[in-house]
């Protein structure tokens, strides 16, 4: 239980955004493992495809810092800056952030379902963006704001979690409450609400694109 309540303190750091052998490993901080991976995600988004947005988007570290001006854009992606999207969104598919999807699932695993419902409401907003359905503004001001309600979530399985922990007689791995479902319905049904993802969680669809996932993947043409 220990254990648990101790990862739990994890769970407001990671929501904005290797193996190990059989033999002994040193032991890592999490925090610290965290940093480094938010670290390579962070170097994988400056990859030279991606300099046609970098003055669009934000691609730094957390959402929430997010600089003002780019809350106020009002242009649309051109065919130039579509690429560039689509490069994006490949990055965003890439090693660097499924190591970090892992470290959220080595620690936070009742988190899973809010990192899950948020990748697929970002799927749909980098959709909208692409299909000019957005302003550049309204995509950051969106992202921004669903950054904000998954943290919150997330924040409010994690003392469900702590709750359950200190109540249970059990202290085996935290993966044991995975399946708490307290919170996920409202996250899930506000998504819904805001066209983001549907009522299997999925990322919408975005003319003239299909988007559907397949367990982590998410996969649209």
């Amino acid at each position: 239980m220990t254990k648990i309540l101790a990862l739990a303190a994890l769970a407001a750091l990671v929501f904005v955004a290797g193996c190990v052998s059989q033999q002994q490993q040193p032991r890592v901080n999490p925090n610290d493992e965290l940093a480094l991976l938010l670290d390579r995600a962070v170097e994988a988004q400056k990859a030279p495809a991606l300099d046609p947005i970098r003055d669009k988007v934000y691609l730094g570290r957390a959402v929430q810092e997010t600089p003002l001006g780019l809350l106020a854009l009002s242009s649309r992606p051109t065919e130039e800056e579509k690429k560039a999207i689509e490069a994006w969104d490949g990055v965003r598919r890439g090693e660097a952030f499924r190591e970090l999807e892992a470290w959220r699932g080595k620690y936070m695993p009742w988190n899973r379902p809010v990192s899950q419902m948020t990748q697929a409401a970002m799927t749909t907003l980098m959709a909208q963006l692409y299909a000019g359905e957005l302003t550049y503004g309204e995509f950051n001001r969106k992202r921004m704001n669903l950054a904000a309600e998954a943290a919150a979530t997330a924040s409010k399985r994690t003392q469900e979690v702590m709750a359950i922990a200190r109540q249970s007689k059990y202290q085996e791995d935290a993966a044991m409450y995975q399946d708490v479902s307290l919170g996920l319905q409202a996250y899930s049904t506000m998504l819904q609400t805001q066209n983001l993802i549907n009522q299997q969680n999925q990322p919408v669809r975005i003319a003239p694109f299909t988007c559907r996932q397949s367990g982590p993947a998410v996969n649209c043409f």
